[in-house]
């Protein structure tokens, strides 16, 4: 019996999975039956996520463990290294995935040609950027730096691509040396004449199976390499120490930067977050006048409310995958409605809708729970205190160093009052036109993530979740900003400015249990979300964003 390390279709990132193979012992550089793996795979009993205590329990059953560490970075394969050695068994680095000698149907690698990202846009040229970045090497006495990073790489390069779904992200690592020459491992016939100009002459093209040949090339120059601890491959390491280089794991020197948006994309931000709003009040507008038939299905409704967004100006498709849930399958919280689970939406029931859009000037990531009919008392007091916490979040202010994590618990707090929780991060960082879950900014109980800086976009999104009856999260983007309170220490005061433009539905709100602040936080926002989007629908939807928009009683 072996465990293989197989790769999923799609799966840019690390994302680690098992197939265990039952049977005779085979060798290293054995066929393995495509019947077998795929029979294997459908039980879905043979598939689990790698799990360092499910290793430590099993792997005495095995002689060795086998990876592809081109998925895997050194600090798991560290922790399987440590397994292995503790019940004596061997792990075992392979220079080919198995998986592909069964793979038949694979898709091809995607050869999508890659795009500049235009400086109205950005805000910032590349070269700024890789002067500032190869400054900060040379002050903290780094040779070079390995980006393995594709949003990190995109980000620094002012480039977009078509390599993965969702993201516009381009398959590449960038080696950067303190001298400012950057090589770029890409395949070659992605880039274009245009984009060549635009990179300039520092930056020179390899192609991605010349990685150590070009090391051994630069040993001349360089003795050590700088490397993302989060993101490089246990190979990168691997060839970067053959070569005879030293290596060091750091932070990404580019993920700070990148978070912290500049003027430019923030008004882009903004901006996209008006056409997006639009678009969303028309698919509202259009459940509301549709889903008491009982006739719209959840994919039909994901399916609408993209035909909205897709006619938007820079639209360039969605930002994740739609989670359009009705009733018990709102409960679900990653939910993706499929032909096996596509349920109709009823009457008395809430409809939850999470989604988000590319635009060429912004990403976006919204979140709304509608009455479709009459709410219970229940969904209204449960949907009113995720929205007290929604609010307490939107509404905090707090000094300079202080966390995501610092912050969680304002969104938690009503819910936590009553006994009751929900399983996930209230919010997480969101790119400029590319990761709609950027890093390294989140708010979350389980981390307290890195010290929030203003220009940061992150997600508010607290939520309730009653299984196989219903859910409700209520999600809106906001960016750091600096606040106008005067504080009486050296550190400036931070606060939220919430983005997103969309009515928050007033009839799953109990009045009775919000404060003045609260109801006064809801009219300011949708007076907000009523000037801001009116000249961008007409005829009755403008109506029905009028009533939508009124003040709360």
């Amino acid at each position: 019996t072996e465990i293989y390390s197989v790769r999923e279709e799609g799966q840019v990132k690390n994302r680690h999975r098992l197939v265990r193979l039952v049977g005779e012992k085979p060798t290293l550089n054995c066929t393995i039956s495509a019947t077998l793996v795929e029979a294997l795979w459908d039980t879905g009993a043979m598939v689990s996520m790698i799990s360092k205590d499910w290793l430590e329990e099993n792997i005495s059953n095995y002689k060795f463990l086998a990876i592809d560490p081109r998925l895997h970075t050194p600090e798991t394969v560290g922790e399987f290294e440590n397994i292995c050695i503790n019940s004596d068994a061997d792990l075992i680095k392979l220079d080919h995935n198995p998986i592909d000698s069964v793979w038949s149907d694979q898709p091809e690698k995607p050869s999508g040609l890659i795009k500049i990202h235009p400086l109205k846009f950005s805000g910032k040229s590349h070269h700024e950027k890789l002067d500032s970045l190869s400054k900060s090497l040379k002050d903290n006495d780094f040779e070079a730096y390995l980006i393995t990073s594709l949003e990190s790489q995109c980000w620094l390069l002012n480039l977009r691509g078509s390599d993965s779904i969702y993201t516009p992200l381009i398959q590449s690592t960038t080696l950067l040396l303190s001298t400012g020459d950057v090589f770029l491992f890409i395949e070659p016939s992605k880039i274009t004449d245009q984009v060549k100009r635009h990179l300039g002459e520092n930056i020179h093209i390899c192609r991605p199976d010349s990685f150590y040949d070009k090391l051994l090339e630069l040993k001349q120059f360089i003795k050590l390499v700088s490397v993302d601890k989060l993101t490089v491959s246990c190979w990168h390491v691997d060839i970067i120490q053959s070569a005879g280089l030293s290596l060091k794991l750091v932070d990404d020197p580019c993920s700070i930067p990148m978070a912290c948006k500049n003027d430019c994309e923030i008004s882009g931000i903004r901006a996209c977050h008006q056409r997006d709003g639009a678009a969303l009040v028309k698919f509202l507008e259009w459940l509301e006048n549709s889903c008491l038939s009982g006739e719209i299905t959840e994919m039909e409704a994901s399916e609408k409310l993209e035909e909205f967004r897709n006619k938007n100006k820079f639209y360039q498709g969605p930002s994740f995958a739609t989670i359009s849930a009705s009733g018990g399958n709102g409960a679900i919280v990653h939910y993706h409605a499929s032909d096996e689970t596509n349920k109709k939406i009823t009457a008395d029931s809430l409809y939850l809708v999470d989604s988000g859009g590319q635009y060429l000037d912004g990403t976006t990531d919204v979140t709304r729970t509608v009455a479709i009919g009459n709410p219970t008392s229940e969904q209204k007091k449960r949907y009113t205190q995720v929205l007290k916490g929604h609010i307490a979040l939107a509404s905090a202010k707090f000094p300079k160093g202080t966390c995501g994590g610092h912050l969680d618990a304002f969104a938690r707090s009503f819910l936590w009052a009553d006994g009751v929780d929900y399983d996930h991060g209230t919010g997480h960082g969101v790119g400029s036109y590319l990761s709609v879950h950027e890093g390294p900014q989140r708010i979350s109980r389980g981390s307290l993530g890195p010290e929030l800086k203003a220009g940061m976009i992150l997600s508010n999104e607290p939520g309730y979740y009653k299984k196989d009856e219903y859910g409700i999260r209520i999600e809106n983007l906001v960016c750091v900003c600096i606040s106008d309170i005067v504080s009486d220490s050296k550190n400036k005061i931070l606060e939220f400015e919430t983005i997103t433009l969309a009515p928050i539905d007033k009839r799953l709100i109990d009045v009775v249990l919000l404060d003045e602040k609260e109801k006064t936080w809801i009219n300011e926002y949708h007076s907000k979300v009523y000037s801001s989007l009116k000249s961008k629908v007409e005829g009755t939807t403008i109506t029905w964003l009028k009533k939508a928009t009124d003040l709360l009683d």
